[in-house]
């Protein structure tokens, strides 16, 4: 799933806030979500897309390390 045909503008993604997006993302793919590529959105933001059972989409996101 690439995120640029994912979101929509005007549509709201909610993010869960990882500190590892690799370790989170290979967890999710683990128990079998499938889950889009980790994408730098700038500024030091990495973000993941990923459906939920009812496909709802949603993220997990890295914000940049202070």
């Amino acid at each position: 799933m690439n995120l640029s045909d994912s979101v929509e503008p005007g549509n709201i993604v909610s993010t869960f806030v990882v500190n590892d997006i690799v370790t989170a993302r290979q967890s999710l793919t683990e128990k079998g979500v499938s889950v889009g590529p980790i994408t730098d959105v700038g500024h030091g933001v990495q973000l993941s897309t990923f459906k939920d059972i009812d496909g709802n989409l949603l993220g997990i996101r890295q914000n940049p390390q202070s």
